[in-house]
């Protein structure tokens, strides 16, 4: 670690405003601190209060450096919170509230993200967020620290929404478990398929936050069974309010302050790529049905020292479940039965980020950084499907000639950057970074 640290300067409650664009609130030293071990994690938390224990492990995760919150209303809640009151020592936090659009451009707000060892997505207007912040500098500039530093990441209720491989949106508002069960595509139901981060989670994933609070369970079945019609399957992964939860080194962890006996917790829905339902029907203006024993629903319950964990790869855990439940819907009515298979859980079929597993598998991009061509080696098998990802999270498809025919792809009318390859070998997906100069 290195300390770029010649004067200590306490700001509390400052408020500067740098623009008519957004307002940063600024609390700790001015000298940026580099740090240069990181390791990136992923915290997220269902909203209501704060999880105390979870957030200082996000804040362990800057190793004593900067922390950023981003959010599109409300003031510097955070500062002291994270500069002080949790007894984790970090260099400076800064709370950025964009007003439009514009301050995605900013120098300065593109600067702070630079200096960041650790950024956290306040609650807020989920679509808010993704309009101001979706294809623009900002998002760029957050995923090259991703990819570059390692950087930590969370949120929580609205930045928990955005956190995954797909996004409800609420571009039209919020939908209830009722409206998404009776017409998966209603106006309502609006699903981006373009991760806004691009983080090595597992397995694709969809996050809801407010769980049980709201009553979700049938929103997320609707989400899912949209997604694996129209995209893959995906897992499904939902918290009560004051629950956290993390992912690091693929494993997911869920923990909270206090132990609720089974009232909050976090919500597992997979998908077991071996069975097939009866019927899946999901189409524009009918009811969903998604019949037998394909989905399951596990309530995870955890306290402050009673953190459990599940291995999104493999399945191994270390919990046993407060609900665990095969669900059915049938014409828009959610049922489900006690699951009667313990202890075995079938995740997507597909891993898609860099495991270490991945790691080991033979796949070389040549050559890298690139021109126009791109040959892709890999020894582990017959390449099936090929899609391109930009740092923006837009998906470009490539021609099934490559596929058919093992050439080179041809990226002469890719923008000059930073890119990911995602192949489907096999039943897995498998991702590489490029940079195209």
């Amino acid at each position: 670690m290195r300390l770029g640290i010649t004067f200590f300067a306490v700001c509390l409650g400052l408020s500067t405003l740098h623009s008519q664009s957004y307002t940063s609130y600024f609390t700790g030293s001015a000298i940026d601190r580099v740090v240069d071990d990181q390791k990136f994690a992923l915290t997220v938390m269902g909203g209501g209060s704060e999880v105390d224990y979870a957030m200082r492990l996000f804040l362990e995760d800057a190793k004593g450096g900067d922390i950023l919150v981003l959010r599109a209303s409300g003031s510097d809640g955070y500062n002291d919170y994270l500069y002080s009151e949790l007894g984790i020592d970090v260099n400076s936090v800064e709370t950025i509230v964009c007003h439009n659009r514009e301050a995605s451009s900013d120098p300065n707000v593109l600067q702070s993200i630079l200096k960041a060892e650790a950024i956290w997505f306040a609650g807020g207007d989920q679509w808010k967020y993704l309009s101001y912040w979706r294809d623009t500098p900002l998002q760029q500039y957050i995923n090259f620290a991703l990819l570059d530093k390692g950087i930590a990441v969370g949120g929580t209720s609205a930045g928990m929404a955005i956190m995954g491989n797909y996004q409800f949106t609420a571009e039209n508002g919020t939908v209830t478990s009722t409206q998404a069960l009776a017409d998966p595509y209603n106006n309502r139901m609006t699903i981006d398929n373009r991760p806004f981060l691009i983080m090595p989670l597992p397995v694709p994933i969809i996050f809801d936050s407010h769980f049980d609070d709201r009553d979700r369970r049938g929103r997320m079945v609707a989400f899912m069974a949209r997604i694996k019609k129209d995209y893959e399957d995906v897992f499904g992964f939902g918290l009560d309010e004051k629950t956290a939860a993390r992912i690091e080194d693929g494993v997911l962890y869920v923990m909270d302050d206090t132990f609720s006996g089974g009232t909050n917790g976090g919500h597992m829905f997979t998908i077991d790529c071996e069975e097939e339902p009866l019927e899946f029907i999901v189409k524009n203006g009918e009811p969903l049905t998604w019949s037998e024993d394909q989905i399951r629903h596990t309530k995870i319950g955890s306290g402050p020292t009673d953190i459990v964990g599940i291995d999104l790869v493999t399945g191994t855990h270390n919990f046993s479940p407060y609900e665990d439940n095969f669900v059915t819907i049938n014409n828009g009515g959610y049922a489900q039965e006690m699951v009667n298979v313990y202890g075995e859980y079938s995740f997507s079929c597909l891993v898609i980020s860099d495991t270490e597993e991945q790691n080991n598998q033979k796949i070389n991009l040549v050559p890298n950084p690139v021109i126009n061509s791109l040959s892709i080696e890999a020894n582990s098998g017959i390449i099936d499907q090929l899609f391109i990802i930009s740092l923006s999270g837009n998906v470009i498809n490539v021609s099934d000639s490559y596929i058919q025919n093992m050439n080179s792809v041809d990226l002469s009318y890719l923008p000059s950057g930073l890119y990911f390859i995602k192949m489907l070998i096999g039943e897995k997906w498998f991702v590489r970074k490029f940079i195209k100069i």
